[in-house]
């Protein structure tokens, strides 16, 4: 499966030249993914001076997920449109089930999220069901990886720097 992102890039090439953030979303409308949206705008310039590219992988097409990543100021991060979670299942990430979508813990970050920090949720762009991850990619390997145990667990992305 040959993974070329919007700038037509070869992931597999990236991650043999330098370290890479594979950031892979769960959809545009979910409250996390908008925070994690905003997490990676705030960090970019940390992430990207320790020589680590960004690469976001998502579900949607090229031009849709275009629009979502402006609005974060996102518009210039090389991204990977992955419809049908081909890329999503090679990492294996799988389909959450109801415990880590909608349990306890989501439940109450969700609120949190939407009500404190403003990323109400929206209409779904790609698979609600999907789990999110991060991998940090470095001679085509990974070296870091968050598993999520639940959709609204938090990443903290200055950790990937420490690798």
């Amino acid at each position: 499966m040959e993974l070329i992102t919007n700038k037509g890039e070869n992931l597999q090439e990236l991650a043999v030249k330098g370290k890479v953030l594979l950031i892979f979303l769960r959809h545009f409308g979910c409250t996390f993914c908008r925070e994690t949206m905003c997490d990676i705008e705030r960090n970019r310039t940390a992430i990207e001076s320790e020589g680590i590219k960004i690469v976001l992988v998502h579900m949607t097409a090229t031009h849709l997920a275009d629009r979502y990543l402006d609005i974060y100021n996102l518009g210039s991060v090389s991204h990977i449109s992955d419809p049908e979670k081909e890329l999503y299942a090679s990492y294996g990430l799988k389909k959450g089930s109801f415990a880590e979508l909608f349990g306890f813990r989501s439940a109450i970050r969700t609120f949190f999220v939407a009500i404190f920090k403003g990323h109400l949720p929206g209409r779904p762009a790609g698979d609600p069901k999907q789990m999110p991850g991060i991998f940090l990619l470095k001679n085509n390997k990974i070296i870091s990886q968050v598993n999520y145990s639940f959709a609204g667990q938090k990443p903290n992305f200055k950790n990937f720097l420490v690798h």
